[in-house]
C-alpha cells in the first residue's frame, strides 16, 4: 500500500464516515418541485455507488444564487453533511460554460475618440 493509499483509508474516510464532516459533491438532477423547493438528485455516495434521493432541498437564499433554481437534466453542486445532502448551486463549470455563450456582442461598437483610438467606447 503506497502512501496515498493510507491516507485516504486512515486519515480521509475515518472522517467522512464519523458524520461530522461537510463535503461537496456533483449531482445530476432527475426532477424537480419548485414549489416546496427539493428536487429528485443522482450522484456518487462516499463509497462510490450512484445514489438517487428524493425531496433533497434547494438552497435558495445563499448569496450569488438570487432568482436560481435548477432545471431537469442540469448539474448541481451538493454539500453532504452526515448522509444529508442539500443543493447549493450550480458548480463552476456549467456556470462558467452557459455564461459565455450568452456574452455576445449585438451591434457594433464604436470608439468615444476622434483619433479611432480602441481606449473606450459605447454600443449601440
Amino acid at each position: 500500500m503506497n502512501i496515498k493509499d493510507s491516507i485516504r483509508n486512515n486519515v480521509v474516510f475515518p472522517t467522512v464516515e464519523s458524520g461530522e464532516m461537510t463535503f461537496q459533491e456533483i449531482a445530476l438532477v432527475l426532477g424537480i418541485n419548485e414549489s416546496n423547493s427539493t428536487c429528485k438528485i443522482r450522484y456518487r455516495d462516499k463509497k462510490g455507488r450512484m445514489t438517487t434521493k428524493r425531496n433533497v432541498p434547494v438552497q435558495i437564499n445563499s448569496g450569488g444564487l438570487i432568482d436560481w433554481f435548477p432545471e431537469k437534466d442540469n448539474y448541481v453542486t451538493i454539500n453532504i453533511t452526515a448522509g444529508d445532502p442539500v443543493i447549493i448551486g450550480e458548480p463552476k463549470f456549467s456556470s462558467a460554460a452557459s455564461n459565455t455563450s450568452k456574452n455576445t456582442i449585438e451591434s457594433d461598437i464604436y470608439s468615444d475618440n476622434m483619433s479611432g483610438e480602441t481606449s473606450g467606447g459605447y454600443i449601440f
